[in-house]
């Protein structure tokens, strides 16, 4: 099964599960996407083409999400509970070295604890930075 088909067979999933909260069942059907990545302010999600969407809590703003370190992020976050999305994250390179930050876990470290649900946004939750994980943004 090619990967545009798995992801679609995700959001089929994801909409008719129980366990989806309304509002985001209402979102992934309207968008034809997988909420991926969810934090204060609204939800990233992956369409079967793989392309990536944003949309802010409690609004009908979509918005495509264009920023690689946020796509990045979310396939990081994603990719825990839908491993086949791994395929779609970054190589490391032979320039890469540990994160310094997270010491190579890819999770956030507040107040002396590394923290499961929040990434390390220095390596976008990778563990690793290479020259263009370096250059990017969030």
């Amino acid at each position: 099964m090619k990967l545009e088909e798995q992801i679609q067979y995700l959001i089929k999933q994801y909409i008719e599960s129980d366990d989806t909260p309304s509002d985001l069942r209402k979102f992934s059907s309207a968008q034809n996407a997988l909420p991926i990545l969810f934090d204060m302010s609204g939800s990233i999600a992956i369409r079967p083409n793989c392309s990536f969407i944003y949309n802010e809590w409690d609004t009908d703003n979509y918005i495509e999400e264009k920023n690689p370190a946020w796509q990045i992020s979310a396939l990081v976050q994603g990719s825990k509970k839908y491993p086949i999305l791994e395929t779609l994250l970054p190589e490391r390179t032979p320039d890469s070295f540990s994160c310094t930050n997270c010491n190579g876990t890819g999770k956030a470290f507040i107040e002396g604890k590394y923290l499961e649900q929040l990434i390390c946004g220095k390596c976008l939750g990778l563990g690793w930075i290479n020259s263009y994980i370096k250059s990017l943004k969030l």
